[in-house]
């Protein structure tokens, strides 16, 4: 064979080689390409949900502050404590006027629980662990505020309904459930996800949620609060600064389990 045509072989089978190199090359930078676009979306999403947890965090932060706030000033045990005088109209004035700007502020706070709700399920849309935790949060958030309200209303009435046998336990949870049940907020409440909120049946209609709502508190109040105290409240005040404490410690509860399945997400 001549020498030209050697050098025409060499030459076809070295351009042969060159695009097969160029080709695993591509390939080679493709899965990079592929593999650093994979990172920055995990990246991403992790600070994401990093920002919504600390975000989070914060808001539960003064949800629970607000909370411990009305708590403190409507406590008969907190005034026996700091010997407010009683009787001190002016005294009495100022800690109305602080407990309303604080369920005020609670109220907000509350309700704005929903953004999270909203927001975090288009990030864990495959986990629903993470979105009933996240309903257990917003209903311990509108029981947060109910009870804040109620208590609220017993500590600073005038005239105090004495009607409740308070040796009576079921009678102690009934009044409390009373109070509160009247002001939730379905907007939080998980059993009314996928209701029209405005019109949600009344206790005794048919489809109506609240009986199990009222059932499921009422169990808890009985079976984690009023039963597990030494001793019977001396008033119906007392049993509901024992209430708000008990559902405040729930709310953080539900935050940590929240918390939790965000963080696992990021996994």
């Amino acid at each position: 064979m001549e020498l030209g045509a050697w050098d025409g072989w060499a030459s076809s089978i070295l351009s042969f080689v060159a695009i097969v190199i160029g080709i695993l090359i591509a390939a080679k930078a493709l899965r990079q390409s592929g593999q650093i676009a994979d990172s920055q979306a995990k990246m991403e999403k992790e600070n994401y949900l990093s920002g919504r947890m600390q975000g989070l965090v914060e808001h539960a932060r003064a949800t629970v502050l607000e909370s411990r706030t009305i708590q403190d000033l409507t406590s008969p045990r907190m005034s026996e404590l700091l010997s407010f005088p009683e009787g001190d109209v002016s005294l009495i004035g100022e800690r109305r006027t602080t407990v309303l700007s604080a369920l005020s502020r609670l109220l907000v706070q509350v309700e704005l629980l929903r953004i999270y709700a909203i927001t975090m399920p288009s990030v864990g849309a495959d986990s629903s662990r993470a979105r009933v935790a996240l309903s257990n949060l917003m209903d311990e958030g509108a029981w947060l505020y109910s009870e804040a309200l109620h208590l609220s209303i017993l500590a600073f009435d005038d005239d105090p309904d004495d009607d409740v046998d308070l040796s009576d336990r079921h009678a102690i949870v009934d009044a409390l459930l009373n109070g509160s049940f009247v002001n939730l907020s379905t907007r939080l409440l998980s059993d009314c996800v996928g209701r029209n909120y405005d019109d949600i049946p009344y206790f005794n209609e048919p489809g109506s949620p609240w009986p199990a709502v009222y059932r499921r508190r009422k169990e808890v109040l009985l079976g984690a609060v009023v039963s597990k105290k030494s001793g019977l409240p001396g008033s119906l005040v007392e049993a509901g600064v024992w209430s708000l404490d008990h559902t405040s410690d729930r709310f953080q509860d539900a935050l940590m389990s929240v918390l939790q399945e965000w963080d696992d997400l990021r996994g």
